[in-house]
């Protein structure tokens, strides 16, 4: 067992305050919305877009698409639930799948799969 000494005391501090200042560059981030515009074109809700990535194991994932079933490839476990020109129709966050504005269901909402909408 590793007793806690003032080296360690010190260390895990600093961590903290920076960990806090994230938090709070987090929260206003959220608040403001600084890249609405880019966040919306890469299909993603305000948690997904500003939060940051946890560690991932590094392997090929392949994975549906929750809308349309096409298959994706990523190069770690980080992946995204829905593709892209799902996402991109449904007004759907990519990663997490909620609305991209966080509305919950739009009125009528149904969701369309833009691969098969001109058979």
């Amino acid at each position: 067992m590793r007793k806690i000494n003032d080296n360690y005391i010190r260390t895990i501090s600093i961590c903290r305050k920076e960990q806090v200042k994230d938090y709070i560059d987090l929260g206003n981030n959220l608040e403001k919305d600084y890249s609405k515009k880019l966040r919306r074109r890469a299909s993603l809700c305000l948690v997904c877009y500003y939060k940051k990535r946890g560690a991932h194991t590094n392997s090929s994932v392949r994975v549906q698409c929750q809308v349309c079933e096409e298959k994706m490839v990523f190069g770690n476990s980080d992946t995204d639930k829905i593709c892209q020109p799902c996402a991109n129709k449904n007004y759907l966050c990519k990663h997490c799948g909620s609305d991209v504005d966080l509305k919950g269901m739009r009125k009528n909402r149904v969701l369309t799969n833009p691969n098969t909408e001109n058979l």
